[in-house]
């Protein structure tokens, strides 16, 4: 129908082959999927439906019942063996070593008087060391007012 009554006319506005292939292909290869706004088109124009719509229209709901009447695909358990508990290697062993520094030879060499003897020797030499700084008399005095008052 669309071949002969419109085609003509649309070739004069458009290229042969964009009508033959994607208008009237497009339709054709459709129709089965526009079947039902074609019954509904048609009634309203014509007041009835069609022959060739309902046709179409049983050309559908036998396609429609074949493709239906598929039988699912049934899912089969899997076959998951268990995962084997792996052994754990044995733990790696640290050596204890203790490591100190020697003692120092001043802890058991100089007792006490010692030590004490060694204070008061350093202690003299520092208070000559300051006198000799202080050689001259003014000096000399100075300092000894220092160390009264200290």
């Amino acid at each position: 129908m669309v071949r002969s009554h419109v085609k003509d006319e649309w070739c004069k506005i458009y290229d042969e082959d964009f009508i033959e292939n994607n208008v009237i292909g497009f339709l054709q290869g459709n129709l089965t999927k526009m079947a039902d706004l074609l019954a509904v088109v048609s009634k309203k124009a014509t007041g009835k439906v069609s022959e060739l719509v309902t046709s179409i229209g049983t050309n559908v709901t036998e396609k429609e019942k074949k493709e239906k009447t598929f039988k699912p695909t049934e899912p089969k358990p899997f076959k998951i063996t268990q995962a084997k508990i792996k052994a754990l290697p044995p733990p790696i062993m640290i050596p204890k070593i203790v490591k100190s520094n020697p003692v120092p030879e001043t802890t058991y060499g100089a007792g006490l008087k010692k030590v004490l003897e060694g204070h008061e020797e350093r202690k003299k030499k520092v208070t000559e060391d300051t006198k000799a700084k202080y050689t001259g008399i003014e000096k000399l005095k100075q300092y000894e007012k220092n160390e009264k008052e200290l």
